[in-house]
């Protein structure tokens, strides 16, 4: 981005895209991350039930493992799907950018709404637990921060794409 000459203003629609741009462009990185995190849980979890699944006869269809894979695995796809969005509108031009603006915010709303029911399969898995084990409420405790993050982050998408159109 070339700087403004002195005196000269930027439209607020630009300077609002411009920003948004900015914000897209730092949270890019944003989303790599909650792809690398939601593997990494998703990984954890299937490692516990298959340990558990050995360990204990009675934990093996245990719905509470189950919903915690079920919704790592889930947040896992819409971190990616967030990420190739957000990939694909930075590598846009601002005219094209402003073309995809309603599909990219429209996908980020389907996300978000995929996102909060992983929520809800989260919290059945933290309900459904028959006799807490520590690694299963290790694996929960990490799971949640990350969650709520990605679900912040996308509202916060959401609300910049809205703030623009």
């Amino acid at each position: 981005m070339s700087p403004t000459p002195a005196g000269t203003t930027v439209p607020n629609k630009n300077k609002t895209s411009v920003e948004a741009s900015a914000t897209l462009e730092k949270r890019e990185d944003s989303a790599a991350q909650f792809v690398t995190k939601f593997i990494n849980h998703h990984r954890r979890c299937v490692s516990l039930a298959k340990r558990f699944a050995v360990d204990d006869a009675d934990i093996k269809d245990s719905a509470a493992l189950s919903q915690l894979c079920r919704a790592s695995k889930e947040m896992l796809e819409q971190a990616k799907g967030a990420r190739a969005m957000t990939e694909i509108y930075l590598a846009l031009d601002e005219k094209h950018r402003d073309a995809i603006r309603p599909i990219i915010i429209a996908r980020f709303k389907d996300l978000s709404k995929s996102a909060h029911a992983s929520w809800l399969r989260f919290c059945d898995s933290t309900r459904l637990a028959p006799a807490p084990k520590h690694e299963i409420e290790s694996a929960q405790e990490d799971f949640e921060p990350h969650a709520r993050e990605f679900h912040e982050t996308l509202q916060a998408f959401i609300a910049l794409g809205d703030k623009i159109t």
